[in-house]
């Protein structure tokens, strides 16, 4: 297709996951001292979409984690995910606990963000690997389902 400049080609209305683009690497200067024209797929720019976490291997105060599907969200090597869990303290135990649960895209970083809780107490959290850490000074939750919405951060490393 030399010679056709791109306004005049066909447009096209969505693009599949492995579909490409046309992009300039300016990391490569092997064909140009300005980049060197490289093919990405869509699916390496971004992606979104649901995720159903599996809940597993609760630790410390947690003695039970279940919940709904969340929402995820890539670009680049960084990804959003929001999620709700129903969780069983028990902070007679400890005053931390934990819970697995499976990321939507495997990372072996970690990552940060906030946990909310339907009664507004102190919990906080972040993932290392594909575990949940949750932490707490609010030993008032002994007994209690609570329902956490989390919304998390992770590189993909």
């Amino acid at each position: 297709m030399a010679g056709i400049k791109i306004t005049d080609l066909e447009a096209l209305s969505a693009a599949e996951a492995n579909d490409y683009l046309c992009i300039v690497d300016v990391s490569d200067t092997t064909s140009s001292p300005a980049g060197t024209t490289k093919k990405i797929e869509v699916s390496n720019l971004n992606e979104s979409g649901s995720f159903a976490p599996v809940f597993s291997n609760t630790a410390g105060a947690i003695t039970v984690a279940n919940g709904p599907d969340g929402l995820y969200s890539r670009v680049g090597n960084v990804v959003n995910l929001t999620f709700a869990a129903n969780v069983d303290f028990d902070f007679s135990i400890s005053l931390t606990g934990q819970f697995q649960f499976t990321l939507p895209i495997l990372t072996l970083g970690v990552g940060y963000g906030t946990v909310t809780t339907d009664f507004g107490g102190n919990i906080n959290g972040y993932i290392s690997n594909d575990q949940l850490f949750l932490n707490t000074d609010d030993n008032t939750l002994t007994g209690s389902t609570v329902k956490l919405y989390c919304t998390m951060q992770y590189l993909l490393l």
